[in-house]
């Protein structure tokens, strides 16, 4: 019984092959995996816009997009991550929290209950410090993966 078992995973798992996956890596750490079916926005060299598409086929060195288009992965220069699950820090969505806990700490405390309806000048700095580091971390914004020396595109198997 145990060999017919052994045999019975040994055959099962000669048939298991695994899926390739475009990989987006930053200093040997896993950024983003898109797999086949899902949609990419990326600019390719040479281009000034973005093109979208969904991702038909991922091969040793070039991904497809419907029937004829062919990408390498050299001519690829950077992919949009802002509608893609990635492992980095989100630096635009924390920006937007500090924008809102900025505007709304203000508000309280001109509508808190005190005769004089003047706000304090140490909330109006507290306030504006987030408002300002909000609205520089929306410039600094990470939702670009720009492939270089430290960020490289690559195919693997999962």
């Amino acid at each position: 019984m145990k060999l017919l078992c052994f045999i019975l995973i040994i055959t099962c798992a000669r048939a298991v092959y695994a899926q390739r996956k475009l990989i987006l890596i930053k200093r040997n750490f896993i950024v983003s995996r898109f797999s086949e079916g899902e949609r990419i926005r990326l600019k390719l060299r040479g281009d000034d816009t973005f093109t979208s598409a969904i991702i038909t086929g991922i091969h040793s060195d070039f991904i497809k997009f419907g029937e004829a288009d062919t990408v390498y992965l050299e001519q690829i220069v950077k992919i949009d991550l802002r509608y893609h699950s990635n492992n980095n820090f989100k630096i635009a969505s924390s920006g937007k929290k500090l924008i809102v806990t900025g505007i709304v700490l203000l508000i309280a405390d001109f509508l808190a209950l005190n005769p004089s309806n003047t706000i304090h000048s140490g909330i109006l700095i507290i306030s504006s410090a987030f408002v300002s580091t909000g609205i520089l971390l929306q410039f600094i914004n990470n939702n670009y993966f720009k492939v270089n020396r430290k960020r490289k595109v690559t195919i693997g198997k999962f």
